[in-house]
């Protein structure tokens, strides 16, 4: 109820909102993500840490499973939601060959790639550069760790 209540708001004054979310849950609020995004003001972020059923009742036993995850990127993505996966370069949970099918089977997923990180990239660590470009429908980021950060 929470957040559909929040969502209500930030949709009456097209107020830019990014969801983070594990579960397929996020689509009880699809009606306004998606009046959200008429206004570009939505983007959703759903963690898919293994395509492995097994791997991932194990490590995220209360989340939806693997399959659920990527249908909600699919219905987020068909209902014009920008979706985006996180992944840092150095996972050793989500390869580079895992993320290359998940973008076979969803071509407009966005993809970012936190260098030098592992599958939880610190938020201290490292900042969004405007290094961006297009390629089949899909955008890729490269974020590079912070001036301040680097060695």
């Amino acid at each position: 109820k929470i957040t559909r209540q929040v969502l209500e708001v930030c949709a009456e004054f097209a107020q830019p909102v990014t969801l983070v979310t594990k579960n397929k849950l996020i689509l009880r609020d699809l009606d306004l993500l998606k009046e959200l995004a008429k206004h570009r003001a939505v983007g959703a972020a759903v963690s898919v840490t293994t395509l492995d059923n097994r791997l991932a009742s194990i490590m995220e036993p209360r989340a939806s499973s693997p399959r659920d995850r990527l249908a909600t990127i699919e219905q987020l993505a068909q209902a014009g939601v920008p979706t985006m996966v996180v992944r840092g370069t150095n996972s050793d949970i989500l390869s580079p060959a895992t993320l290359a099918e998940m973008r076979a089977h969803h071509p407009g997923l966005q993809a970012i790639e936190v260098p030098d990180q592992g599958h939880a990239p610190q938020n201290s660590q490292v900042h969004l550069t405007s290094t961006a470009r297009a390629g089949r429908g899909s955008t890729w980021c490269r974020i590079r760790r912070a001036p301040h950060l680097q060695r």
